[in-house]
């Protein structure tokens, strides 16, 4: 995964507000607000990304919206110290090249001067290092994931098929475009954290924070870096109980926390449509290879017979489109204006009725035509299709999978962890 990849799931800073700094008493770097392992959160860490995160979402620095992100804010900082300690087990390192990549592509994403990063958020009262250490966390994730994970997951060609199927099956039905914000829950005895944590956030929510800054700074899913974008869904595609709470909202309505066997998904509606029904079939979009023979013009009966007979030695001698390009060339057959690939609807009448039924890679009986003969072969068929094209399902498909691996890995990290939160 690229910078760019990585950034998007971090922060976006296009609308700075004139922050007033707050100064880092050394009580805030000594005391601790979390201990993980064998490392310690330090409540300066927290306060940090507090600001940090107020700033991304544009929400309104007060005591109590501080008390409803900072419980949420830190299991965030508890998942990314265990993202670094198991980068640092498997002997996996972030370079200051690849830091200095990421806050690259912040500063063309957001306007900012090359360079001038460090400067803004000083500005906003944020120091560069909270930034490097959520960059430095999001870098390690996934150089862990492409080592531990991605080769284990692969999606094979029957199911790209069968997602193809579904799509076509459900023309006429409609599809929600969905986005979520999703918490974990590895436990039993974490549920209630987790809930409140999901109340919490959709109250930020409905007082106007977007969805998308608060999907990149708290999700936990794989549409974490597009601001959780799920895209658009068939009705029966996600999980039922969720899928029963999408049904339910109006384009532009957000769900309430529900629970899901994973863990807490909060579903913003953002549109509904139906999907159109299939193109017809003279959308269809042909491969073709042709060889056309001119009469001499004032020509008679016996050229006419003459380039007839050529025209069905040639058709019959012709297996493939390859054929049809070596013959072309043998007889020096003339131009003809019948491009290589064309929409059946553009044809002419007599060319469609002939095309339509014509098996891929064999040659057409001889067709007179203005000038001369011709010999038509369609070499390919693509009916247009406002499907999207198979490696864009695939990436899908094996996202999805990835998202699920990384999960498990991450709740098997968090598991095994010695967690002691002390605010």
């Amino acid at each position: 995964m690229t910078a760019r990849c990585v950034v998007a799931g971090l922060v976006m800073l296009a609308a700075l507000a004139p922050w007033a700094r707050t100064p880092a008493h050394a009580q805030d770097i000594i005391n601790i607000a979390a201990v993980v392992n064998d490392d310690v959160i330090s409540m300066f860490d927290l306060l940090g990304r507090t600001r940090l995160v107020l700033m991304t979402t544009g929400l309104q620095d007060s005591a109590e919206t501080r008390r409803r992100l900072v419980p949420q804010i830190l299991r965030s900082l508890i998942d990314e110290r265990l993202q670094i300690q198991e980068a640092k087990r498997l002997t996996i390192s972030v370079t200051p090249e690849e830091i200095k990549d990421a806050y690259t592509e912040l500063e063309k994403q957001n306007n900012i001067p090359p360079g001038a990063l460090a400067d803004v958020l000083k500005r906003a009262g944020v120091d560069i290092s909270t930034l490097e250490a959520q960059v430095r966390a999001a870098l390690s994730w996934n150089k862990i994931l492409r080592r531990q994970v991605r080769n284990v997951v692969q999606v094979g060609n029957d199911e790209v098929d069968e997602f193809l199927a579904r799509l076509e099956a459900a023309r006429g039905k409609p599809q929600s475009l969905v986005s979520e914000i999703f918490l974990a829950v590895d436990s039993i005895d974490q549920d209630d954290a987790v809930r409140n944590s999901a109340m919490r956030l959709a109250d930020q929510l409905k007082a106007g924070a977007p969805f998308d800054a608060m999907a990149k700074q708290f999700s936990q899913s794989a549409t974490t870096a597009a601001g959780g974008d799920l895209g658009w869904m068939l009705q029966g595609e996600m999980p039922e109980e969720l899928d029963t709470v999408v049904q339910r909202l109006e384009p532009g309505q957000m769900s309430a926390p529900t629970r899901s066997i994973a863990g807490y998904h909060i579903l913003l509606l953002r549109d509904r449509r139906v999907m159109q029904a299939a193109a017809p079939s003279g959308e269809e979009l042909l491969g073709l290879r042709h060889i056309f023979l001119r009469l001499p013009q004032g020509g008679g009966k016996k050229e006419a017979e003459n380039a007839f007979r050529l025209a069905n030695t040639l058709r019959e001698n012709a297996q493939d489109c390859a054929d049809m390009i070596k013959l072309k060339g043998e007889v020096s057959g003339a131009p003809f204006p019948l491009p290589e690939q064309a929409k059946l609807s553009d044809l002419s009448q007599e060319l469609r009725a002939v095309l339509t039924t014509l098996d891929v890679g064999k040659a057409s009986e001889p067709l007179v035509v203005s000038g001369g003969v011709l010999v038509v072969m369609v070499c390919e068929r693509k009916a247009k299709s406002d499907l999207p094209p198979r490696n864009q399902i695939e990436e899908g498909l094996l996202n999805q999978r990835l998202d699920i691996q990384a999960r498990r890995y991450m709740r098997d990290l968090r598991r095994a962890a010695y967690v002691d939160m002390r605010v």
